[in-house]
């Protein structure tokens, strides 16, 4: 029920951009309309809550490179190599071994900034996880840098363990046992 023009108008964006699934925008101007939509619909947990309804195939390749293997530590690993193919503002590293998972950090664009953004691909990540291996997986760490006040029980809820927030790098860790989860879902 609001007239987004005028937040994207402010974050330097414009409608037509939007429409076009085809152009590309900077990340600093996705984070800024994020910040600014949040604030007009006053949803402290608008990323989040953003990341429930998208079908995960609209993500198109990053979504069919993940579902393509055979484990879910290779997906991972994939996922780490080709996303920054769909946003050069993000960087991804597979992590193995004691835990599994992947970590994540921003390239060229000043993290402090972001928390809707990172609470949206954080949330992607984990219905791709699940969706794939058919299971509720469970993180056994969640890391993100940025600050919040006070504990967000709807987020915990869905995630199923509690979030480090103003941690020194973001990232999502699995028990080791979960990079060999089979892909059940393509």
């Amino acid at each position: 029920g609001i007239d987004p023009r005028p937040l994207l108008k402010k974050a330097n964006l414009t409608l037509h951009q939007i429409e076009d699934t085809n152009l590309r925008f900077s990340v600093s101007n996705q984070i800024k309309f994020l910040n600014l939509a949040a604030d007009a619909l006053d949803d402290d947990l608008f990323g989040f809550h953003l990341a429930h309804p998208p079908d995960l195939r609209e993500f198109g390749f990053l979504y069919y490179v993940a579902a393509s293997s055979e484990i879910l530590g290779d997906a991972f690993q994939r996922l780490a190599r080709y996303a920054s193919i769909a946003n050069e503002g993000i960087a991804l590293k597979y992590i193995g071994g004691k835990h599994c998972g992947i970590a994540y950090r921003y390239i060229g664009v000043s993290r402090h900034q972001d928390r809707h953004q990172i609470e949206f691909f954080t949330t992607i990540l984990i219905r791709l996880c699940r969706a794939l291996t058919g299971a509720r997986l469970v993180p056994t760490h969640i890391k993100l840098a940025h600050r919040r006040d006070g504990r967000c029980s709807e987020m915990t809820e869905f995630f199923g363990s509690e979030i480090e927030f103003g941690a020194p790098i973001d990232e999502i860790l699995f028990a080791p046992a979960g990079q060999d989860m089979p892909i059940v879902s393509a």
